[in-house]
């Protein structure tokens, strides 16, 4: 008597078997349990793009303490260790630190000169900021453009410390030699704080023709206060 063959195993086509491994001898209801092969992955890298998505949505620190949050994490998966506001806060400063060195790179190894706009900003409990951004072109003389700095900037806003504070940034970012313009807005201080920051990097031979072409004043300031300008004469 010829014995029949052993039934094999059914092979399994669904295309999320590609990410999803059967677990042998484990019954969940009646059912065959199986574990996802990337959860692994899912535990290195969720903590990051939710640190990710915290700055970029502007949530505050104590959302990953939430408990609506954290069921949410372990709904996505069973061993997902939660972390504290500490934690957060600490893992912003290192993503902060770790692009900050690849911009920093980015400006190294650029050939090519760089422009920067700068402007202040008051907040609504009147503390002031400045923001510093660079502007160039890449290899293939596509233009780009980083914000390097929105820091704060305690008083007063003078001349001479709006030219301190600019030329500290400038070394902090290592490209105080690779300047070809700076453009402000028309307040009256910029005037002089340029002539400042001008005189601090020709003394290091820094900018071309002496800064012939380092300084510029936004023209929307112009356009801005010229339009307040007429409205006030058609009243």
């Amino acid at each position: 008597m010829i014995k029949g063959k052993r039934k094999r195993d059914k092979k399994f086509t669904s295309p999320v078997w590609i990410a999803f491994e059967l677990l042998p001898k484990i019954i969940l209801d009646g059912f065959k349990k199986a574990k996802c092969k990337f959860c692994w992955e899912i535990k290195k890298y969720f903590g990051q793009y939710g640190i990710v998505a915290m700055i970029m949505h502007n949530l505050p620190l104590s959302f990953v303490e939430y408990s609506g949050v954290k069921d949410l994490f372990t709904y996505l998966c069973d061993d997902a260790t939660s972390i504290f506001r500490n934690t957060a806060r600490s893992d912003i400063l290192k993503l902060h630190k770790r692009e900050k060195t690849k911009l920093k790179y980015l400006l190294k190894e650029t050939h090519r000169r760089i422009c920067l706009t700068s402007d202040l900003w008051t907040s609504i409990i009147t503390d002031g900021f400045i923001y510093l951004t660079a502007h160039s072109v890449d290899k293939d003389w596509k233009l780009w453009k980083r914000i390097l700095n929105f820091s704060y900037m305690p008083p007063p806003h003078n001349d001479v410390s709006l030219s301190e504070k600019i030329y500290a940034l400038l070394a902090d970012w290592e490209i105080d030699n690779k300047l070809f313009s700076i453009t402000l807005d028309n307040a009256s201080a910029n005037d002089t704080s340029v002539d400042f920051l001008k005189l601090q990097l020709n003394v290091r031979k820094a900018l071309i023709k002496g800064g012939e072409f380092f300084s510029y004043k936004m023209l929307c300031s112009y356009s801005e206060l010229n339009s307040s300008r007429w409205f006030e004469e058609d009243r």
